[in-house]
């Protein structure tokens, strides 16, 4: 029995090109940004029409489908992040808030590291990863690129943990659009 929905179906961008390898059970995207390779852990039948790819599995029943319908449905996630990182360059931008905060980009040979001044008695320093690239705005905006999401938000997350946002006054690093909800604080009567 063939499980076929209308609603799994992508459009594939023209500059971007697709190959599956039926033996190793892997997907190629090529496209402008880079390359991309996706394992699956299922055997998977691709029917590619009009620059549309629809995911098509075998499923037996009961607990079985459920399985394979939720593995379709978590490809079919990864395929898009995979096609939006090839097709688009993304960028993460954060902001620091606060009197005196402040970052630095040291470049030492071939690595870059940032310094940061988060009101603490000491300097926080971090070695950026060789794959993204980073620059500062003003010393409050920092914007870090990379083709790969996945990486940039955890080097983001990262480098937000160094201070998180207070939620009685509002300082720390945020990232650009995020607003803080601040709380009241004590009322003297």
């Amino acid at each position: 029995m063939l499980f076929f929905s209308k609603r799994v179906g992508i459009k594939i961008p023209k500059y971007i090109e697709v190959f599956y390898n039926q033996k190793k059970n892997l997907l190629f995207l090529i496209g402008p940004f880079g390359s991309k390779v996706l394992m699956l852990g299922f055997k998977l039948v691709l029917v590619t029409i009009a620059r549309y790819i629809f995911v098509i599995a075998s499923f037996l029943g009961g607990i079985r489908r459920k399985k394979n319908k939720s593995f379709c449905g978590s490809f079919l996630a990864q395929l898009r992040l995979a096609i939006l990182e090839l097709s688009v360059k993304s960028f993460m931008a954060l902001r620091l808030l606060g009197v005196g905060f402040k970052v630095y980009i040291l470049k030492l040979g071939v690595n870059n590291i940032l310094q940061f001044k988060l009101g603490f008695s000491h300097f926080i320093f971090y070695k950026i990863p060789e794959n993204i690239s980073v620059f500062s705005l003003k010393n409050i905006k920092l914007f870090l690129s990379n083709p790969c999401l996945n990486k940039m938000t955890q080097v983001s997350a990262f480098i937000r943990s160094f201070k998180l946002p207070d939620p009685y006054k509002g300082k720390g690093i945020l990232y650009n659009n995020e607003v803080v909800l601040l709380k009241k604080g004590k009322k003297i009567s």
